[in-house]
């Protein structure tokens, strides 16, 4: 596993001689969403996310105006993110996830959704 800084990174791994006899594999997921249990997506994203932050070895993934990079310091302006924070997002926007269907709101327990509608959903009705 190798993680990367820009897609200049990319570049510069792909160009390298020792690159050349790697097995690179692509894997087609469009069916797959659609039987994801909630909660086994969510520790294997935790899993991937403390893996990343472990091989690059910084605390902070660094978020600026136009540039992201890890670190360990937060002395510049800037967002700082741990491990924690994008987890606990993730966890809320899978945890969240609503669909309108036949003019009713559902809360999806299983899979995600692959897009989303440009249309806003109807609001509720008050009882």
């Amino acid at each position: 596993m190798w993680v990367i800084n820009n897609s200049l990174d990319v570049i510069d791994v792909i160009g390298k001689p020792s690159f050349l006899g790697s097995n690179i594999s692509t894997w087609d997921f469009s069916t797959l969403y659609t039987s994801i249990p909630h909660d086994k997506l969510k520790i294997r994203i935790y899993e991937l996310l403390e893996r990343v932050f472990t091989t690059v070895n910084r605390i902070y993934i660094a978020v600026r105006y136009n540039s992201v990079f890890w670190t360990d310091n937060t002395k510049n302006k800037g967002y700082y993110f741990n491990c924690r924070k994008p987890s606990n997002a993730i966890d809320y926007l899978i945890s969240n996830v609503f669909v309108c269907f036949g003019g009713k709101v559902f809360r999806e327990v299983i899979s995600i959704p692959m897009a989303s509608s440009s249309q806003k959903p109807p609001l509720p009705k008050r009882v």
